[in-house]
């Protein structure tokens, strides 16, 4: 009688021991899975259209503007305290000595009560340069902050969350022109405090040479 011989089976078939190959498989398909989720998270992040990238744009560039404007006023407030400590001392040491800017010659006096004037001055511009700024309007945004939500004294302006969340939600299809007018009122006021600033420092400096070449005129 005849005999037939089984057909060979696919372990049979395949050299090596079977679990070598299924781990081959597997790890093959979990690089592609890892490979595929991190192209889609890349997919994701980056930006879809124009506007995106214009958003993230602007935000970098309002970072930017609010570090200059934390940078200013705190330049100012150095300045300012820095001039109240030397006034405090050099007022303290001429009051000490009985001095009086009135018994000063002509010449010396006029120097120096314009020394004093154009301190002064400078000193009114540190602390203009330190007060705090609301927005201030824009012709092409006008009449727009009474409708939109772009900073905080939007939101001051109503009077109940009802209303605050009707207003963030309209707000927020137009949230890169409100980022933009937000960024051009911030940059605005960071340029004019700075402005301020160095103005009043240049008084101060003026100023305190008018007074010292008072006090020379009058040593010599």
């Amino acid at each position: 009688m005849r005999r037939i011989c089984p057909a060979p089976s696919l372990q049979t078939a395949i050299p090596g021991p079977a679990f070598l190959v299924d781990y081959v498989i597997v790890h093959d398909f979990a690089l592609r899975l890892r490979r595929s989720r991190t192209s889609l998270r890349k997919v994701d992040a980056a930006p879809h259209t124009a506007d995106d990238h214009a958003r993230q744009y602007a935000a970098f560039l309002l970072v930017q503007a609010r570090e200059e404007l934390i940078r200013v006023d705190t330049k100012a407030s150095i300045m300012l305290a820095a001039v109240g400590v030397a006034l405090g001392v050099v007022l303290g040491d001429l009051v000490s000595r009985s001095w009086s800017p009135f018994r000063l010659p002509l010449g010396a006096a006029l120097a120096w009560w314009v020394g004093v004037a154009t301190i002064s001055v400078g000193i009114v511009l540190l602390l203009a340069a330190v007060y705090p700024r609301h927005r201030r309007q824009i012709a092409s945004s006008a009449g727009s902050h009474q409708v939109y939500v772009g900073y905080y004294a939007d939101v001051a302006a109503y009077r109940s969350t009802a209303e605050v969340v009707t207003a963030i939600r309209r707000s927020a299809e137009h949230d890169l022109e409100l980022m933009a007018e937000q960024l051009l009122q911030v940059s605005r006021i960071a340029d004019h405090k700075y402005r301020l600033l160095g103005l009043g420092v240049w008084l101060l400096v003026a100023g305190v040479a008018c007074a010292a070449s008072a006090l020379l005129i009058n040593a010599a």
